[in-house]
């Protein structure tokens, strides 16, 4: 196959690892490589979810691979296979405008898709996914689009659900002590095996009557949520950042004490040594 050529050509080839260690001897004066951009494309190529999508691999006139190297890469550490467009003998004066664009998030992908709140569903599912693989002690890895919209795809009845409690809520809040995503990512932990019962007017009642706690519409000074909420904003205000993990175990923390009667507290100790265990409802 001739790489190198004078005039622009385009070819559709079989990328596969060999192929790709050949063009990459090309790869001369090219931007560093990202471990993470290659990561998130090996994680595809391993898991189906690499599509052919006709993005295009460029080889300028003067021999010099352009772009596609992360693809390559990606390929020899997949051992994969799949169907490229090839480009070549394309003006390297040209160049300064390859990849200036915006590449597309997991919210432009929803939104493309049809579905609402399409920036928080990305961000709730990401949070949700990235659970599952901690809790199934799976090596941590980038949640890639088509990650996302598979998940959302498959619940997204569920999340309009949750989004429908914890949306109003949220903007309530008089004082932002939860992004949205996140409280929204505490209502499905709390919910837990009732997760498919929300729409049950009493668990809905009994979930949200914690979450008004959270968020200060309903305000118990005494109640181990309130002082949670409290303290996040203390802190804030303070530019103090507290772990998100402090503040996953402080929350599940005061759901347990609202489940065992909402007994009234002054304080609560909390850890990040691990996991706080979530109590469940049963009825």
């Amino acid at each position: 196959m001739k790489l190198i050529n004078s005039k622009m050509t385009v070819t559709i080839v079989l990328m596969n690892p060999e192929l790709a260690k050949q063009i990459l001897s090309l790869n001369i004066k090219n931007r560093k490589v990202n471990e993470s951009s290659i990561a998130s494309a090996v994680h595809k190529m391993k898991t189906n979810k690499w599509h052919e999508n006709g993005e295009s691999i460029i080889i300028g006139c003067d021999g010099w691979l352009k772009d596609g190297q992360h693809r390559l890469w990606a390929t020899i550490k997949a051992n994969h296979q799949w169907k490229a467009v090839l480009v070549t003998g394309v003006d390297s004066k040209v160049m300064s405008s390859i990849d200036t664009g915006k590449n597309r998030s997991a919210s432009d992908v929803l939104t493309l898709n049809g579905y609402t709140y399409g920036a928080l569903k990305a961000s709730l599912s990401k949070l949700i996914i990235m659970d599952r693989y901690s809790r199934d002690s799976a090596k941590r890895t980038n949640v890639c689009n088509q990650s996302v919209l598979d998940y959302v795809s498959a619940n997204n009845d569920k999340l309009d659900t949750i989004i429908s409690i914890t949306q109003p809520l949220y903007k309530k809040q008089s004082t932002p002590a939860f992004t949205s995503s996140f409280l929204s990512f505490l209502l499905t932990k709390i919910a837990g095996e009732n997760i498919d019962n929300l729409d049950d007017e009493f668990y809905r009642d009994y979930y949200s009557g914690f979450i008004k706690m959270l968020c200060g519409v309903v305000v118990s000074e005494d109640s181990a949520a309130c002082w949670v909420r409290n303290t996040i904003i203390k802190n804030n205000s303070k530019g103090n950042s507290l772990q998100m993990k402090w503040v996953y175990n402080a929350v599940i923390k005061s759901w347990n004490i609202y489940l065992d009667g909402n007994i009234p507290v002054k304080s609560l100790r909390v850890t990040v040594d691990k996991l706080e265990q979530v109590k469940q409802l049963t009825w």
